[in-house]
């Protein structure tokens, strides 16, 4: 043991002298700009069918990115509106129609920002209503921010109660303001409906759908099949090529091909429409593969020799412990087409 007295030889690193350092500014880096912008851009995904929730990790990052810095603000702005505009509720939706009016009515901005505010909402999700009901107060705001963003929205997802109306007094003037604000969507290109069938009619037995002709993909819920208004009301739609039928009702009650194209034939000729009747159509209808009944076929040479359109038939799998109902299983896997952006890849079994 040391005693006390015993010296401690102690290995010590010797000491520099003092050296002057420069300001950390002085050694920073500055990036070009170019560089930051392709950074931005790398926080989303590449899927551009894909409209981000504000819980996924890249709308998190550009909202961080958008009070960051000068050089990261624009980008980050301009993403988050063309690919998280997430609005499943009422607050959202009124959050965003008070962000475009305000950008749209600041005259101290100068004219091209403000133009810019009111056409950056490339695509959008949009399910504003209590799931229980439709109401006034939220179809007013539903039409408003459709008429603030209608110029410039290519893709729209819905979820919204269409076949649970308001009371009967209000049921009416309800669908008509929901009427008046989807009537505005000229430049959509692409709509989905989720959960249920969006009836909103125009009348003279024209879909909503009829009111957007740059529309080139529609999906919906529970469509009844069997109704001639529907295939006259997608033969209507001069660029439809893609379709998805989920859920289909009433499957195999009418020949969808003859429907199709003789209301394509129709329209061109009563209304002076030019319906180019060679386009081709992709339809597919989704749904279990036990509740996909016989489909008429045998007029299908006739009437569409040179088979314009494709019509398949997608078999949803069906859980192995099935604790879910084939509308809860087709439902949740429309979801998951959309939120994946896979859903205008999915191919069917085509139909013969």
């Amino acid at each position: 043991m040391t005693s006390p007295d015993t010296p401690i030889n102690i290995d010590m690193e010797p000491i520099l002298p003092c050296t002057e350092v420069a300001p950390m500014a002085a050694n920073r880096v500055q990036l070009l700009p170019e560089l930051i912008l392709q950074i931005v851009d790398c926080v989303v995904p590449p899927n551009n069918n894909i409209i981000l929730p504000p819980s996924h990790i890249a709308t998190k990052t550009l909202v961080a990115l958008s009070t960051t810095s000068h050089a990261t603000y624009k980008p980050a702005q301009k993403l988050l509106r063309q690919r998280c505009l997430f609005l499943d509720s009422r607050r959202r939706a009124a959050s965003f129609l008070q962000c475009l009016q305000a950008g749209a009515n600041d005259t101290t901005l100068p004219q091209d920002v403000r133009l810019a505010a009111a056409q950056c909402a490339p695509a959008m999700f949009l399910a504003p209503f209590d799931r229980s009901q439709l109401d006034a107060a939220t179809a007013r705001l539903v039409r408003s921010l459709l008429y603030a963003a209608g110029g410039s929205l290519r893709r729209l997802v819905v979820r919204m109660p269409f076949r649970r109306p308001a009371a009967d007094h209000q049921d009416q003037g309800v669908r008509q303001i929901l009427q008046e604000g989807f009537a505005q969507l000229a430049a959509l290109e692409e709509f989905v409906g989720l959960d249920e069938y969006p009836d909103l009619n125009l009348g003279a037995g024209r879909h909503m759908w009829n009111a957007w002709p740059a529309l080139r993909r529609l999906a919906v819920l529970g469509a009844n099949v069997d109704e001639e208004a529907l295939w006259a009301g997608l033969a209507r739609c001069p660029r439809l090529v893609e379709v998805v039928l989920a859920r289909p009702r009433s499957v195999g009650m009418l020949d969808m091909k003859r429907a199709y194209f003789a209301a394509a034939g129709t329209e061109a000729r009563d209304s002076g429409v030019e319906v180019d009747e060679r386009r081709k159509i992709r339809v597919m209808l989704m749904d279990v593969s036990y509740d996909v009944l016989d489909i008429q076929t045998h007029g299908w040479t006739a009437c569409d020799p040179e088979g314009h359109m494709t019509v398949e038939v997608y078999a949803v799998p069906v859980s192995y412990y099935g604790d879910e109902t084939e509308q809860e299983t087709v439902t949740a896997w429309l979801d998951r087409g959309v939120w994946s952006g896979q859903i205008w890849e999915w191919r069917g079994e085509v139909v013969r």
